[in-house]
């Protein structure tokens, strides 16, 4: 019996790579690495079971390019890990701030959102399939 599927949020402070494969197919990604994934695109994680899919977009505050603002804003960004072959329940859900102060940590992986794109404009709105996010990925501890 497969359990839920958890997920958590990583939300971007502002600041080649791989880049994933769409609802049809899966890419994979080495372990350090970087990829860059649209929202629905899924990457298994090389060497691993696991596979990362960006889920959704929930939130948007990054200051407009062309506006001047007090602060900078944040993404916040959903995905989900999964390990089919793993009968072992899901990592829970977390909502991570990146705020490069410490890593960012979910299943023994340090995630780090590196990137987000398009660039805000006022009046302007980016649908859920226009966004790409950079994240880099690496093991909190090697598997054996």
């Amino acid at each position: 019996m497969r359990l839920p599927i958890k997920t958590f949020l990583v939300v971007l402070g502002l600041t080649g790579c791989t880049s994933a494969t769409g609802p049809n197919g899966i890419g994979t990604v080495p372990i350090p690495g970087t990829v860059t994934m649209r929202v629905g695109d899924q990457v298994k994680l090389k060497n691993s079971a696991w596979v990362l899919t960006f889920s959704s977009v929930k939130s948007d505050s990054r200051c407009p390019v062309d506006v001047t603002c007090i602060q900078a804003g944040e993404t916040s960004l959903e995905f989900v890990l999964d390990n089919p072959l793993s009968a072992q329940p899901r990592p829970p859900a977390v909502q991570v701030i990146l705020n490069g102060e410490k890593p960012d940590t979910v299943a023994g992986l340090i995630l780090r959102v590196t990137r987000v794109d398009p660039a805000r404009y006022a009046g302007k709105t980016i649908t859920s399939r226009q966004y790409a996010a950079e994240l880099a990925i690496a093991w909190l501890t090697p598997p054996d």
